[in-house]
């Protein structure tokens, strides 16, 4: 079933570790939302360390890492330090979501578009 999909709004008075919990529980929803009826689990790990969230379904385990900068750029390295990551953990598949396009360097999308289908990097927009 087709749903709105809101505009993630920054809360001014907001602190960093309140505005980076509510953008992946934001993330965990839409997910949860748009693909739960394909029997989709999606847990909110809440800890740092590059998972955010661990998806699994039909015997896949996929892990999606949600960057709610507002200033700073995803770049290159981060996306080499969240494949390391997720590499020792054994996932099928890696995602990094963030908020605004503009701030996701090229560097980015050309590393996760190197690595075979195997690291996704999108906004929260795109995701459904």
């Amino acid at each position: 079933m087709p749903f709105e999909i809101v505009e993630f709004e920054h809360i001014k008075e907001e602190t960093t570790a309140k505005l980076e919990e509510r953008f992946e529980l934001f993330c965990c929803e839409l997910i949860v939302r748009y693909f739960g009826e394909l029997g989709m689990i999606v847990t909110h790990t809440g800890g740092d360390g590059g998972r955010d969230m661990i998806v699994e379904i039909c015997g896949f385990r996929i892990v999606v890492q949600c960057k709610v900068w507002f200033k700073n750029c995803i770049n290159r390295k981060e996306i080499d330090k969240f494949k390391t990551v997720v590499w020792e953990k054994n996932f099928d598949f890696r995602i990094c979501v963030r908020v605004l396009e503009e701030k996701i360097a090229k560097k980015a999308y050309e590393l996760a578009e190197n690595s075979g289908g195997n690291i996704i990097v999108t906004i929260y927009i795109r995701m459904c």
